[in-house]
């Protein structure tokens, strides 16, 4: 009755922060690849994993990877690696405050990136500024870079602006929920920035905040699409 062989099966990587998966994985949770450099894929899944054991009174997430990536992307990022920004060479934060990496809203999969919180002290309305950049690969030819962005934001509170080299593209405010935005790019290097602003008017005092207000910016699913691709 000897086998004569040795069998590896339910290999699989937990990232810190995702709550509730606690349990071994159920059958057929693909995995999840290593960083891919700038310009390349990113977050590769080959199929739809099925749902993970819930509880009553708790919702898991059934992915910690989104299920399948654009067609004809030459790079995309839905930040399910967990290693924003310190090893996404093409990703950086910087400002008064820094975006970081959450699992608080996500377009697909479970991890985003959101803005920082500059309300925690109320009486402080100091305007303050948070950029999340990305620099693109200078071998990209033309095409449209695509993302997911909710931005939460009320006037005079906040907003969030995007910028194509320093030119902005455009914003989003009062939202709800993730919308998919384009931003057309030329051949060659570029540096995306998306500008959360923290009382961008600059007003003395704020006024009650709305009960319904997120108060925050969150982006997913980024991704670039070259001119001409199936």
């Amino acid at each position: 009755d000897r086998i004569g062989a040795v069998y590896l099966d339910d290999v699989y990587f937990l990232p810190e922060g995702v709550e509730g998966l606690t349990d071994p994985p159920v059958a057929g949770i693909p995995a999840t690849p290593a960083p891919s450099p700038p310009g390349t894929v990113d977050d590769v899944v080959p199929e739809t994993p099925p749902p993970s054991p819930t509880t009553a009174t708790e919702e898991v997430p059934s992915s910690i990877a989104p299920t399948s990536i654009p067609d004809g992307a030459a790079y995309y990022d839905g930040f399910e690696q967990g290693t924003f920004p310190d090893l996404d060479p093409e990703w950086t934060t910087q400002g008064d405050g820094l975006w970081e990496l959450t699992t608080e809203r996500a377009n697909s999969g479970v991890y985003s990136i959101k803005s920082p919180d500059f309300m925690q002290d109320p009486s402080d309305v100091t305007p303050k500024t948070a950029n999340a950049t990305l620099i693109t690969n200078p071998d990209w030819p033309g095409g449209i870079l695509h993302f997911s962005i909710l931005g939460g934001t009320n006037m005079p509170f906040d907003n969030i602006q995007y910028f194509a080299d320093g030119e902005m593209r455009g914003q989003a405010m009062e939202m709800t929920e993730f919308e998919t935005q384009q931003i057309v790019l030329g051949p060659g290097p570029h540096t995306i920035v998306f500008s959360y602003k923290f009382n961008p008017v600059g007003v003395d005092f704020m006024p009650p905040i709305p009960p319904d207000r997120i108060g925050a910016a969150f982006i997913d699913d980024v991704y670039f699409v070259p001119d001409g691709a199936q």
